[in-house]
């Protein structure tokens, strides 16, 4: 009995014993050590759903070369102008843009195909603006008049690629520059076959405003005083381009000057024919000494007249 009692004794102090032990730690937050591993905060890689934007493979606008009809276009009439092409390829589609030309102020090309016969010309109503195109050619076949006047404030006439072409016994140039705004230039082209019985002028009559030669061909055209050109009143600058075979029954075979000023810079007027007195087959100026003919080439003997007349405009002239 005495065996079994202290055993259970011991078994008792050693449950005691374990129960004080517990007292000791630390569970509810008291003074003894903590020993809780509190968890640091780390990034957390959570992926983006937003896409990192990059570059996208776009094909760039490629900087184009202009057509040669843009770079018309923009030369005849600026860049923004709004235009109307008319193609010409026989004498009604003519006189349907010769009655809206007349008409309306504007900016027209002529697309002259083929030769078109006409028996009357066009007067550029105020500010019309026409360019001729196409390589074909105008024929003016009968009665008088030329194929193109401009006597309006604002007109113009450019001549690109195309043959203004007259007849014989005609009474006036085949261009006309009438009016002291109007402007004819010629880029190339061709004006030729016209005889005139007057002193109109053969090619081009200048009486006022402007006619600036950059290219093209006035030949085989006659007339009393200009074969080719006729400059009474205005101005004519020639840089480009060529005066040749025109005939002028008194003086000046290529270029007659009465009233103006013809100022050359380039080009050349070479083989023309002054049947009547004075032998100015060249360049003609009516009086001379009055600063109305300026020649680059000057002195040259190349492309000029020597008449007294042009010697003495020569002498007192600016020459370019």
């Amino acid at each position: 009995m005495k065996k079994y009692s202290f055993l259970l004794t011991a078994a008792l102090a050693l449950l005691l014993g374990g129960a004080l032990a517990l007292t000791g730690c630390d569970i509810g937050g008291g003074s003894g050590d903590d020993t809780t591993d509190t968890p640091i905060d780390k990034p957390v890689d959570t992926p983006i759903d937003t896409p990192i934007d990059e570059p996208i493979d776009e094909p760039i606008d490629e900087p184009t070369e202009p057509t040669e009809a843009e770079i018309m276009n923009a030369a005849d009439f600026g860049a923004d102008a709004v235009i109307e092409t008319l193609t010409i390829s026989n004498s009604t589609q003519f006189g349907d843009a010769k009655t809206a030309i007349e008409g309306t102020a504007g900016n027209y090309v002529l697309n002259i195909t083929g030769e078109v016969t006409v028996d009357t010309g066009i007067t550029l109503a105020e500010d019309a603006i026409v360019s001729l195109r196409g390589g074909g050619t105008l024929h003016r076949s009968s009665g008088n008049g030329g194929l193109f006047t401009l006597g309006n404030e604002g007109s113009k006439l450019i001549l690109r690629d195309a043959v203004l072409q007259g007849h014989v016994g005609n009474n006036i140039a085949l261009v006309k520059v009438d009016e002291s705004t109007a402007v004819f230039v010629m880029y190339g082209g061709t004006i030729t076959g016209n005889t005139v019985s007057g002193d109109n002028g053969g090619g081009v009559c200048v009486i006022g405003g402007t006619f600036t030669m950059n290219g093209g061909t006035i030949s085989g055209n006659t007339a009393s005083y200009g074969g080719g050109v006729l400059v009474d009143g205005g101005t004519f600058t020639m840089t480009d381009g060529t005066i040749s075979g025109n005939t002028a029954q008194y003086q000046g075979g290529g270029v007659y000057v009465y009233q103006g000023t013809f100022t050359k810079t380039g080009g050349s007027i070479t083989d023309n024919t002054a049947t009547g007195d004075g032998d100015a087959v060249f360049v003609y100026v009516d009086g001379g000494g009055d600063d109305r003919y300026r020649d680059a080439d000057a002195g040259t003997g190349d492309n000029i007249s020597t008449t007294s007349d042009l010697g003495t405009a020569q002498d007192t002239a600016p020459w370019l």
